[in-house]
């Protein structure tokens, strides 16, 4: 008999935590396997079509991931013979080999004055990406208040934080960032399937796996020696 996995978390993306439980559940391939996935509740994202959610729950469900929705974890221990005992909210105990607690996302921004930041935490910026009330500060990525947590838009804001310093430095006026208008977001849950939108519109599955077969490690080694950057395909790329 396979051993058996649970997870439990205080997730609040549906979307983000679905792939997370399937990539982990889909390790191991025996019906005496199974996970439990704890959810605030059933949204991802405020922007989302709702049939993505749904589609998300349905995959989950389909690789034998029991969800229960408005549950917390309360507490977690581990025993002496080395399991996780972990209480929910319900008062249901629940003892597993593996624990994977998942928080959400929260802005790195400690170390940054507090009149720079928004009451969630993230950098106030401009539309040149600087800092609201400094001059020649930038900042870019999951930080900002800009766009969403996500690797597109932070390489976006990357690189147009370098071209901004670049015209700084050479005396001349940068030009604004341009916002993506339209939010994409995908992610692949087990080897075989996957959900995401693109505005308004759910995106097939197909295209959801294409794109996140490798969680974009192809990208690392062109991306640290900047090789990705040098040609036109590179710099529009598409990435969900």
């Amino acid at each position: 008999m396979a051993p058996k996995l649970e997870s439990a978390g205080t997730a609040h993306r549906i979307l983000t935590q679905a792939e997370k439980a399937g990539k982990q559940i889909s390790r191991v391939s025996s019906k005496d396997t199974y996970s439990r996935w704890q959810a605030g509740k059933a949204v991802g994202f405020e922007e989302a079509p709702a049939q993505s959610m749904e589609t998300a729950l349905k995959l989950l469900r389909d690789l034998n991931i029991s969800v229960k929705l408005q549950e917390r974890v309360t507490g977690a221990n581990e025993s002496a013979n080395g399991r996780q005992e972990i209480t929910l909210s319900d008062g249901e105990k629940l003892v597993a080999r593996m624990y994977v607690p998942a928080y959400g996302l929260v802005p790195n921004a400690s170390y940054i004055p507090a009149r720079y930041v928004d009451t969630k935490g993230y950098v106030v910026v401009d539309e040149y990406l600087e800092f609201k009330g400094a001059e020649n500060v930038w900042a870019v990525g999951d930080v900002t208040d800009m766009e969403p947590s996500q690797l597109i838009y932070a390489d976006q804001q990357s690189s147009y934080a370098a071209e901004a310093t670049l015209s700084v430095l050479h005396s001349m006026e940068p030009v604004t960032y341009e916002i993506n208008p339209t939010r994409m977001l995908g992610c692949s849950i087990g080897r075989n399937a996957g959900v995401g939108f693109q505005g308004t519109m759910e995106l097939l599955p197909a295209l959801i796996l294409q794109h996140r077969k490798h969680l974009f490690a192809e990208f690392l080694v062109p991306a640290v020696d900047g090789s990705l950057y040098q040609s036109e395909v590179g710099q529009k790329r598409v990435v969900l």
